[in-house]
Formats: structure tokens, sequence, C-alpha cells
């Protein structure tokens, strides 16, 4: 009996190792699907294989930053009871898991996934080994590089389709990684630890950057959805955008995110709410319609 509970402990830690509470970031692959309006079949089943190429190749990535911060994690509130900073898994152990990771992800990508998808991949595992050892220590590159992450999976969908890419929808989505990451270093503050960029994230920088990308962010938002809404459908799509950001905003505020920003995201009343009504609005056309 002990020792299957230490083993659903330790399968525990490895799921946790994985990071599998942020796997829902890799949907992003599926947005070309969502606003081309395309909903075949064979463009789903392909771009599956998309998703679980980057759930695995996110995973590898989290592993190998625990692995660089391990000594660093466990002086650090938030992240003392992270798997390797924790030694519940040992660092030969990950370095397994890392292994079969990469036979998974070559399998895959050799049989199911487009050349250009296989670049891009690449490009992600380079910017994130140079953000791993480098670029987080840097005032705001550490923040540029994450989002372009989420930029890499849109255009990878786009790849794996063969189709063209819509430019605001990749600076949109680099705008709101923006906001998203900013609103979590906010809740990363620990000058004690981690001295060498998040000194520089104090509330009075984070406040202006946000507000900033905030404005520009609804600019870029008009632009975009200018191209397939009508005029009435457009403002009418606003509200909920505007209330979701103004959520996060409150939020923020109020210090209501404490670690995993990615489950506020999802289990959030209002902004969950405000979602599911501007998808209503992009599929059904409703105003246009009605007219």
């Amino acid at each position: 009996m002990v020792k299957q509970i230490l083993q659903i402990e330790y399968f525990k830690q490895i799921l946790i190792l994985l990071r599998i509470d942020q796997w829902q970031k890799n949907l992003l692959v599926f947005c070309p699907l969502f606003f081309a309006f395309k909903n075949t079949q064979a463009y789903l089943v392909s771009l599956f294989f998309v998703f679980f190429l980057f759930i695995l190749s996110s995973s590898l990535v989290y592993i190998l930053n625990d692995f660089v911060d391990k000594e660093k994690d466990r002086l650090n509130h938030f992240k003392k009871n992270r798997p390797l900073a924790s030694k519940k898994i040992t660092s030969n152990s990950a370095f397994v898991i890392f292994f079969i990771l990469t036979l998974l992800i070559i399998c895959i990508s050799n049989n199911f996934i487009a050349n250009k998808v296989i670049l891009l991949l690449l490009s992600y595992f380079a910017i994130n080994i140079l953000y791993s050892l480098y670029l987080k220590k840097i005032f705001i590159f550490d923040i540029f590089t994450v989002a372009s992450g989420y930029v890499i999976r849109v255009l990878a969908g786009y790849s794996q389709l063969n189709e063209d890419y819509e430019l605001f929808l990749l600076t949109g989505v680099f705008l709101l990684s923006l906001i998203i990451l900013l609103v979590k270093r906010k809740s990363e503050f620990n000058t004690s630890v981690y001295k060498k960029s998040l000194r520089f994230y104090n509330h009075e920088i984070i406040n202006k950057i946000f507000y900033s990308l905030y404005i520009i962010t609804l600019i870029n938002y008009f632009l975009f959805t200018k191209i397939f809404l009508n005029i009435y459908d457009l403002t009418f799509s606003f509200l909920p955008v505007v209330l979701a950001l103004y959520k996060l905003n409150f939020l923020l505020k109020n210090k209501k995110i404490k670690n995993n920003i990615s489950i506020v995201l999802i289990c959030d009343r209002t902004i969950l709410i405000n979602f599911i009504l501007w998808a209503i609005i992009i599929f059904f056309k409703p105003i246009q319609n009605f007219l």
C-alpha cells in the first residue's frame, strides 16, 4: 500500500515536471483553423499532431529550465517545491524523461509534421535555450523571448496547413502574451533571489507598460477584426474584449494572481464568460445576420 502511494506520488511529480497545467497554451496552434473558419477533419487531425508536438517540446523546455534553475528555485517561495528543486525527482530521472521526450519529438516530426513546422520548432528550442541560459536575466528581453514562443505556435499552425498567416493575428497574440507575462512578473517579485531582471519590474513600470499595451492591443484588435467583421459586430465584439482586459487589470491591481496565471485565465468566471461571448460574435456575426 505504501509502495503504491509512493508510486502515485512519483507519477504526480513527473506530471508537475512536465507542466501539464501549462499545456493549454499549445492550443494556439489551432488559431489559424479558428480564424480561417476551416473545420474539416483533415485539418483538425493535422493540427492535432502539431499540438501534441508542442506539448512534448514545451515540457522538454520546462525540464531544461528547471534543471538550470534548480538551485535558485530552492530559495524561491513559489518554486521551491518543484520536483527538481525539492529533489523529489533526481537529475538522472529528469534526464531519462528528457531523452524519451526527445525521441517522441523526432518520431512525430519525421512522420506527421511539415518541414516548415520543424524549422519553427528548432527556432523555438533555440530561443528557449537562450532564454534559460541568458535572456531570462535581461529586463524586457525576458518577456519578449517568452512571448515569441506563443507567436511561433500560431505560425506552426499556419505552416502545417500551408496557409498564409494573418499579420494582425500574430501581433495580437504577441501583445496579449506580453500583457499576461507582465502580470506573471508582478506575481513573482522576489528581488532577494532574482536580481538580474525582476528588480526592474516594479509596480510603476509594470502599470505604465500594461496600459500602453492595453491601448495598442485594442488598436491591433480593430485592425484584425475589420477584415472579417462588419462595423456593428466589430463594435459589439469590443465589449467582451475590454471587459476581459479590465478584469485582468483588476486581478493584477488587487494581487489576486499568486502564481499560475494560466489557471486564473481558465477558471475566472468573468474572463471565461467574456471569451465565450466574444467567440459567439466572431463565429455567428449576430448583428449582421439579424440585419
